[in-house]
């Protein structure tokens, strides 16, 4: 296996995850501007929105970048099973330890996640507690925010696994490097908890907590059928008119 490909395996594991902690943070900054300030929130957006993309997309490069500098030397046992995966950084560069800056900003967006959740709940409980005129709509607004609630806690959840993923990667690789085993044993779970952390819980909790984000998905997979009404018109010519067309 190519050295080059190794390093741009492990740039985009690094570089999606600090994507996606950006991401989330402003999705869920989205939604706070959304309760604080309804009738502008469009027109803020309307700026904010190229700013998150531009940040959420070259941000992560300022961490991520170094790792494409790193020789990776793969050496197969002598069982010719299994292998061995040394990382070896470039001597003549100082870096930041990718698996420091992981959980470092992992703990970071997590907390920042929770506390943007929290302020969006409080906020819109209080702002749905002073219409206290539409009754009808009372069971409603409480079954939103319990949904809001859960989603809340599952996205703040999912930030905390990946925190405490990367924390573990950083302590097996920097303090038990004697400890091959232990290592091995943290980073072949990285699948399965990013995938359930960033992409399933996150995505599956929107998608049954918004009922906009529902109707968008199911526009896209199941097409809309034309409408019944449309009604197609024939002319019925009688006698009389079929002789006026011939003459």
């Amino acid at each position: 296996m190519p050295p080059q490909f190794l390093a741009v395996f492990f740039f985009f594991n690094y570089y999606t995850f600090h994507a996606d902690n950006l991401s989330t943070m402003f999705i869920l900054l989205n939604r706070l501007t959304l309760i604080l300030v309804p009738i502008g929130q469009e027109k803020i957006w309307k700026y904010l929105l190229p700013v998150s993309i531009l940040a959420t997309h070259l941000a992560p490069l300022a961490w991520t970048v170094q790792v494409l500098t790193y020789e990776f030397h793969v050496r197969l046992q002598n069982d010719n099973v299994t292998f061995t995966l040394y990382i070896q950084p470039n001597p003549n560069r100082t870096y930041i330890a990718s698996a420091y800056v992981a959980a470092v900003s992992a703990l970071l967006f997590g907390v920042i996640c929770g506390v943007l959740n929290i302020v969006t709940v409080v906020l819109f409980r209080r702002t749905r507690g002073t219409q206290a005129n539409v009754d009808k709509a009372s069971s409603v607004e409480q079954k939103v925010e319990s949904r809001l609630t859960i989603y809340a806690l599952v996205t703040f959840l999912s930030q905390l696994s990946m925190a405490v993923y990367y924390v573990l990667t950083y302590i097996a690789s920097w303090l038990f490097q004697s400890d091959f085993n232990f290592f091995l044993s943290i980073a072949n779970q990285f699948c399965w908890v990013h995938d359930l952390s960033n992409i399933v819980l996150p995505a599956w909790c929107l998608l049954w907590a918004s009922s906009e984000v529902k109707e968008h998905v199911y526009s896209m997979l199941i097409p809309r059928s034309k409408k019944k009404n449309d009604k197609i018109f024939i002319e019925r010519r009688t006698p009389s008119s079929m002789k006026n067309v011939n003459t």
